[in-house]
């Protein structure tokens, strides 16, 4: 009986491949630990990015809510005033400007802003056109306008007033420009 021998030689150190030409375990352990890091720092990632991004649209949310208090409670102010003040002429005969003056001082001094107030009553001529003279405005800020102005020569304010006329109520016009004459919105 004749014996043969085969020779193995091992693989230098660092070397990749083993006896069956496949990678050695620890190199697998290495790159089945970083993989399982990288996949739980995307996951992480994606996590926290969307609860930062659901806590960024809270806080906007929040303070959008918050505006619109704000601006809810202005614009009801305002409205409120308005209602006085047509309270306060529609049970009045004669109002005079200083009457007026003193009566929306209060009205003024608790708004936001420098609002002005005037009153334009609607007057009807000889051929049945409609005008709304201003006769009296407050002195609660710069509104290059003066008395006997029409603000219903502008479509705005004409569609305001007729809408105020066949409602009742208070209404308000769009933004507008006050023409050539008045440079101010």
């Amino acid at each position: 009986m004749t014996s043969q021998a085969t020779e193995y030689s091992a693989p230098a150190s660092g070397g990749g491949a083993g006896p069956r030409g496949g990678i050695e375990p620890r190199w697998m352990l290495i790159a089945v630990c970083a993989a399982t890091g990288l996949a739980l720092s995307a996951a992480l990632f994606s996590l926290l990015s969307h609860r930062e991004t659901r806590l960024a649209e809270a806080r906007f949310q929040l303070r959008a809510e918050r505006q619109a208090d704000q601006i809810h409670h202005a614009a009801s102010d305002l409205v409120t005033s308005l209602r006085v003040l047509a309270a306060f002429f529609a049970r009045s005969e004669l109002v005079e400007p200083d009457e007026f003056r003193v009566f929306t001082e209060s009205l003024v001094r608790n708004l936001p802003g420098p609002p002005v107030f005037g009153w334009a009553p609607g007057v009807v001529g000889d051929d049945g056109s409609e005008s709304y003279p201003v006769l009296y405005l407050t002195d609660g800020g710069e509104w290059p306008v003066e008395v006997g102005w029409d603000p219903a020569a502008m479509p705005e304010c004409r569609e305001a007033f007729h809408r105020a006329r066949d409602w009742g109520a208070v209404a308000a016009s769009a933004p507008f420009a006050l023409g050539p004459d008045y440079s101010s919105t």
